[in-house]
């Protein structure tokens, strides 16, 4: 026996799939129901994070098969739920280390109207205390709010195509009664996310929002 399967067998297989995110987007609920599947095993640890430097990948790979060491044989898939695998720039080179160590993954990727997100997201900071600014200022000073929500800057990264200040149209002012103008949101770096432009590069599809989208990992190079 290799001494990968040998690891295997001692410490737990690895994860066929992963839910990637979004935050506020059910990934919580999601993790319940697969949880309660007979052929699914998803760790006691919802978000094992591992993939994440400045979370768990220090503690290595051993560690991250511990997780899963209850899968049964009976078990057909294996999983977890961690959203910070979503939330680039704050969270730099995960596509890279889970290519590295599971390149046949299968990702899930929840994602629901950007701008109820953000409220989302908002309201809870608010509620852990971690937010006192006002929603309207909140979303503009920190970027976190409108990263998270660019799903599409998410899975592709650099790919997105950005569109210079001078060529959008006058931004359109943020509040809690009127938030369904992402589109239109300036980010603090200054770009603009046109509604009518293609941010996704060719080959790939646009799907209808609330749509879970199942992505393959594939190694750089």
């Amino acid at each position: 026996m290799s001494s990968a399967a040998q690891a295997e067998v001692a410490l737990g297989r690895l994860p066929d799939f992963l839910v990637i995110g979004a935050m506020k987007c059910g990934t919580t609920s999601l993790y319940h129901y697969l949880r309660e599947h007979p052929q699914v095993f998803m760790p006691q640890l919802k978000a094992p994070e591992f993939f994440a430097e400045a979370s768990n990948w220090h503690r290595g790979v051993d560690w991250y098969r511990r997780q899963f060491a209850g899968a049964g044989a009976e078990v057909l898939a294996i999983g977890e739920a961690s959203n910070v695998y979503t939330k680039y720039p704050r969270y730099m080179d995960v596509p890279a280390r889970i290519a590295g160590h599971i390149p046949d993954a299968r990702l899930i990727y929840v994602v629901r109207d950007p701008v109820e997100r953000i409220r989302s997201h908002y309201r809870t900071r608010v509620a852990e205390g971690t937010e006192s600014t006002p929603f309207d200022v909140a979303v503009f000073e920190n970027p976190i709010y409108l990263d998270y929500s660019r799903y599409a800057m998410q899975v592709f990264g650099a790919s997105v195509t950005l569109v210079p200040p001078e060529t959008a149209p006058p931004p359109v002012p943020l509040n809690v009664a009127n938030t369904d103008l992402l589109p239109s949101i300036r980010s603090s770096s200054g770009f603009w996310f046109p509604p009518a432009s293609p941010v996704h590069p060719p080959k790939t599809q646009l799907v209808p929002a609330g749509t879970a989208v199942s992505v393959t990992v594939e190694p750089a190079g």
